[in-house]
């Protein structure tokens, strides 16, 4: 989408990406994956998803979506291409220096702007005793394929989040004996059942750029607090999930900090792209219906060849132990490119709300002189593509200045 605006802005760009065709990155994911929000709201732009698509977009629909995506707005992609370590800026140029294994060829560019677009960061994969001994297959949610190597298995997933549900979802209904989730703190649950229940006024979806001009120009902490006052109600309509959901043992939490308010589920999005929450596609029941079991509260210790040993002693057999155990912060992906340099100008923080209330380095000045950052959801990027788009255009024209390199950039 940052391409697509570039180019409609008579802005040339190149798009660099790791896989073999555009939408691969969704296609290698986990085959029950469904995009957790409705498809209208997250439109892409210029080219809306066909109105005879779900309203929970698959992931396969989405990835063959994109390529043609990249077809119709005529963009520029290498294929199975990668930024190599690392990128120099030369000042008196103005210019990058970008080596790239674009297929195997190595070939230098020299742009005067840098886009990090790389979505969610790399798979967290912890580091216990004994990971080596474990007898079965042991994979992090990322490498989930699908389920048909383990009918009959023991399936252990740790982790209680997004991933951990879906990917326990796919066991349950394709034959694994038994599934269990090790929730080793709390969970934010929040049902897109009851989002259905509070469309907007009228009959008829609402336009993409006037929800784009609404929830734009409302400043992110009111965005947050007027959705936190129907806080309280979107949880008395979920009530008896949520009372089966504890009678289980599955702890919940409406805060980002033990200490904190209970807050709406936007600011999780804010805070930590949506990560310690389960957007409930109507799998979370398969827990408070015994389907998939819960052991509640206790850190891994160890790993045995049999399977996993809690901290509190107690051991669960498994024959597959997946880690849905989230993704590093995205400032470790960029480091890991761009040098443990790019933190002196930009700081070690991407994404959140900054005391302003606005995005933290991204679609705007990072202090490090063109090189931006661009996060979050398709409505973030459809929206703020255009912030971002602008601001090197005035660049360009000689209508902006650049911040030094040595400068954290502020708006």
């Amino acid at each position: 989408m940052c391409a697509a605006r570039l180019g409609r802005m008579g802005i040339r760009a190149l798009v660099i990406e790791k896989t073999a065709r555009v939408g691969d990155v969704w296609r290698n994911r986990y085959p029950n994956l469904v995009l957790h929000y409705k498809s209208h709201p997250m439109s892409v732009l210029y080219q809306s998803w066909p109105r005879t698509y779900p309203k929970y977009l698959p992931r396969d629909k989405i990835a063959d979506f994109l390529e043609a995506y990249a077809t119709g707005q005529e963009l520029n992609v290498w294929l199975s291409s990668a930024v190599l370590p690392t990128p120099t800026y030369n000042e008196s140029s103005g210019r990058w220096s970008v080596e790239i294994d674009c297929a195997g060829e190595r070939v230098c560019v020299k742009p005067k702007h840098v886009i990090f677009a790389m979505g969610i960061g790399a798979p967290k994969i912890p580091s216990w005793p004994g990971m080596d001994t474990f007898a079965g297959n042991m994979y992090h949610s990322d490498q989930h394929k699908g389920v048909a190597l383990y009918k009959g298995k023991r399936v252990v997933v740790v982790g209680a989040c997004n991933a951990a549900i879906d990917v326990s979802e796919d066991f349950v209904f394709k034959g694994a004996s038994e599934v269990t989730m090790v929730q080793r703190s709390t969970t934010y649950v929040y049902s897109c059942d009851t989002l259905e229940k509070y469309p907007p006024p009228g009959d008829k979806l609402p336009i993409v750029e006037d929800m784009d001009l609404v929830n734009n120009s409302t400043p992110p902490p009111l965005l947050v607090e007027l959705a936190t006052r129907g806080l309280p109600t979107f949880k008395e309509n979920d009530r008896d999930l949520f009372d089966g959901l504890d009678k289980v043992g599955f702890k919940l939490t409406w805060k980002l900090t033990p200490d904190g308010e209970e807050v709406a589920p936007l600011a999780l999005i804010y805070d930590r792209v949506a990560a310690g929450a389960i957007f409930d596609m109507g799998n979370v029941k398969l827990i408070a219906e015994g389907k998939i079991k819960i052991k509640q509260g206790a850190e891994v210790a160890r790993v045995e060849p049999e399977g996993l040993v809690l901290a509190d002693g107690s051991k669960l057999a498994a024959d597959v132990i997946v880690l849905a155990t989230g993704y590093h912060p995205i400032m470790q992906s960029i480091t890991a490119i761009m040098g443990d340099g790019i933190q002196d100008m930009i700081g070690n923080r991407v994404w959140g709300l900054d005391e302003g209330g606005e995005l933290t380095h991204c679609f705007r000045p990072t202090g490090a002189p063109g090189f931006w950052v661009a996060l979050g959801g398709f409505a973030h990027a459809r929206f703020l593509s255009k912030h971002l788009a602008i601001q090197i255009k005035a660049e360009e024209l000689g209508l902006k200045r650049r911040y030094p390199a040595t400068t954290k950039a502020s708006c």
